[in-house]
């Protein structure tokens, strides 16, 4: 059911935060080796290759409902939200408790200098951000 699966996903975080995840082994620990780990652990794997950018804009996503953001609507805990920031590759991270239409907390990695060496602020760790700086492009929330 739902709320078992909000606990095991506040289990998911609890394991990660602090480290690092290179889940591909190409390019060190960027923000997508994080959400793509969280979603394995997580029963719903994200099967699409690429930066968020390309995550966003090939939506070939069969475990996952793709929702943009129209400024009343906010992700879920669990959600793989995509921002179109900080380079040209954008960044993904996963939703947190708590998001609100003008909190978005998440769970991420590579966000601090974006160096991808997954230490120190490029760590996992929890982080929150309006809607509007950086921009949130939307979200994809698990077929439950």
């Amino acid at each position: 059911n739902y709320k078992t699966m909000l606990s095991y996903v506040q289990m998911i975080f609890s394991k990660y935060i602090g480290s690092r995840v290179d889940r591909d082994k190409i390019y060190w620990f960027q923000c997508v080796d994080w959400a793509k780990k969280f979603a394995d652990e997580s029963w719903f794997p994200i099967t699409t290759y690429g930066n968020a950018i390309d995550l966003w804009k090939t939506w070939l996503w069969p475990n996952y409902i793709k929702i943009a953001n129209a400024g009343w609507n906010f992700p879920k805990e669990g959600d793989v939200v995509i921002f179109s920031w900080p380079t040209k590759y954008w960044h993904i991270c996963i939703s947190d408790s708590g998001c609100t239409k003008t909190k978005l907390n998440v769970i991420e990695q590579n966000a601090g200098t974006g160096n991808g060496d997954g230490k120190g602020g490029n760590a996992i760790r929890k982080h929150t951000y309006d809607y509007i700086n950086p921009k949130c492009v939307g979200w994809y929330t698990p077929k439950r």
